[in-house]
């Protein structure tokens, strides 16, 4: 599930995971990029649409401010993701 992802995609579902971003309760976008550790960049709304076409984030437009959480799916990834890097600590001692 998270093989194909960028390192901009994982950063955007770390951080929102981080700010507790989950089902209705939404952030703004730039809560979101306050939290990662590169820009998006020119192509940040494709790799949001990207998230969202595969059903790991959401994403509401109430007035004019974007906002975006985790699925239950992107849960699932972010924990996954954990998961691995728990397991890469644990070969590397």
């Amino acid at each position: 599930m998270t093989s194909d992802l960028s390192s901009k995609q994982i950063s955007v579902l770390l951080a929102l995971w981080e700010l507790r971003a989950l089902g209705t309760h939404m952030v703004s976008l730039q809560q979101v990029t306050s939290r990662l550790p590169e820009p998006l960049g020119p192509d940040a709304p494709e790799q949001l649409q990207d998230l969202k076409n595969r059903g790991l984030i959401t994403r509401s437009d109430p007035s004019d401010q974007e906002s975006y959480s985790l699925s239950l799916l992107g849960t699932a990834c972010v924990r996954q993701l954990q998961d691995k890097e728990l397991s890469d600590l644990g070969r590397n001692r």
